[in-house]
């Protein structure tokens, strides 16, 4: 087969791509969520299921066939089964030259597809763990800035000149594992929650707001895990690496104890 690039459709955002999926922009407008080499489609599976909100914009975001297999499940022709799959295929480009696509199976209880507070409690359960990945990088960058120059006491990293913040960030994007030239991420973090939030999505219908604190607090303890395996892996044994180290793990503790699900009175 021979594939040629032919005429584009109409980059309107007011008729959306029947099979993509969407998220608002500032200006309250949906932007086609594409495919970022160094992000899981599933960290925007939110949008998949996002509903309809009152006094919005007053159409749909998510893709048409979810908003398709809502309806037929309503009026029941679609029915028994606890279960469906969603496959998401994702091609990032630059200047039409292909950088990677993805590939990506999520599992789809029907209950998500038209209740809304399960959608919310899924929005806010991925925005936790958004929490935890942010406050990672910034554990794991007050290591490497320690590691350069011990910081004072109750400060979270010391001051440093131009060349020793440029070896600060080599440092922080090797303990990190974020590749050359990417974001600051923690991929590994990332890669470690994959599994665990399928199953919160297989839990989420059944167990609602106690499934979401179980994946907030499985993406704290990833936290600690990948920051510990970071500086375990990384880190010749030595009074200043220790010094970095208790200072990185103290700040990431200090950071988790506030994230926590509105509702709750304590940790998540």
């Amino acid at each position: 087969m021979y594939y040629a690039q032919a005429e584009s459709l109409k980059d309107d955002s007011r008729q959306p791509e029947p099979m993509g999926f969407y998220r608002l922009n500032r200006d309250g407008e949906p932007v086609r969520v594409g495919l970022d080499p160094n992000r899981a489609l599933w960290r925007n599976s939110d949008s998949l299921f996002a509903l309809t909100e009152a006094g919005g914009l007053g159409r749909e975001r998510r893709p048409l066939q979810f908003k398709q297999a809502a309806h037929l499940r309503k009026r029941g022709v679609l029915k028994g089964r606890d279960l469906w799959r969603c496959s998401l295929f994702g091609l990032a480009n630059e200047r039409a030259k292909p950088i990677c696509w993805a590939h990506e199976d999520l599992p789809v209880p029907p209950k998500l597809l038209d209740n809304k507070e399960l959608v919310d409690l899924l929005r806010a359960g991925l925005e936790k763990s958004e929490s935890v990945g942010s406050c990672l990088r910034k554990s794991i960058e007050c290591l490497a800035y320690n590691l350069i120059k011990p910081a004072e006491p109750r400060k979270f990293k010391p001051q440093l000149s131009k060349k020793q913040r440029d070896d600060a960030t080599r440092i922080r994007n090797s303990l990190a594992g974020t590749p050359d030239g990417a974001p600051p991420d923690a991929p590994r973090y990332w890669a470690a929650l994959e599994l665990p939030f399928k199953q919160f999505l297989r839990d989420l219908p059944a167990d609602g707001e106690e499934a979401t604190r179980r994946w907030v607090k499985r993406a704290k303890r990833e936290a600690v895990a990948t920051l510990s395996e970071a500086a375990r892996h990384a880190l010749r044994p030595g009074h200043r690496e220790l010094r970095a180290r208790v200072a990185a793990e103290g700040y990431l503790k200090s950071q988790l104890s506030e994230i926590t699900l509105e509702s709750e009175g304590g940790d998540a």
